[in-house]
């Protein structure tokens, strides 16, 4: 994926952080073949985190503490449709979402997990993979727009990363 189509993608996201007067800039990590493995706004409104990803999938933690709400992105351009994707590629989205959530079900005490692909802001293909629990700031109502987001703190992005450290597979690849 280009980095200009990333950055793209990303901004959808961003989008309604900067429209609520947020200031923001893109920041670009580039792996060790020159591909963009990574995207985040910093300065002000942070709203995604990347934790890196899987072989198919790029892992993007929302920053919003008030739920543990993870995003897989596949990196695959011009998609915006589970079917757009080949046989295989589908096969691995599953698999990928399959064992986040269920790694994420156990690993933060889940009530329930949300898991979703809409799209209906970001065209690119992207799976929701979002942790409930009865107490959280909106159970059992949907996640989306319910209370402005509550970022992370350095320290707390930290303990995610640790925690999912001890449990995702060899597969799995963190941003360093």
């Amino acid at each position: 994926m280009s980095p200009l189509r990333f950055q793209r993608i990303l901004a959808g996201f961003l989008r309604p952080c900067l429209a609520a007067g947020g200031s923001a800039k893109l920041l670009l990590l580039i792996g060790q073949m020159g591909e963009v493995v990574c995207s985040s706004w910093i300065r002000g409104c942070s709203r995604m985190r990347c934790l890196w990803g899987f072989p198919l999938c790029r892992l993007l933690l929302m920053n919003d503490a008030h739920y543990p709400w993870f995003i897989l992105v596949p990196r695959r351009e011009e998609v915006s449709e589970l079917f757009q994707l080949d046989a295989e590629d589908q096969r691995m989205l599953w698999q990928e979402t399959t064992l986040l959530a269920e790694t994420l079900k156990d690993t933060f005490a889940a009530d329930k997990m949300n898991v979703a692909t809409l799209g209906n802001l970001v065209s690119q293909l992207h799976m929701h993979v979002i942790v409930r629990r009865r107490s959280d700031a909106a159970w059992p109502a949907p996640v989306w727009g319910r209370h402005a987001a509550q970022p992370y703190s350095g320290d707390e992005v930290a303990a995610i990363k640790a925690k999912l450290r001890l449990v995702l597979t060899d597969d799995f690849r963190f941003e360093e």
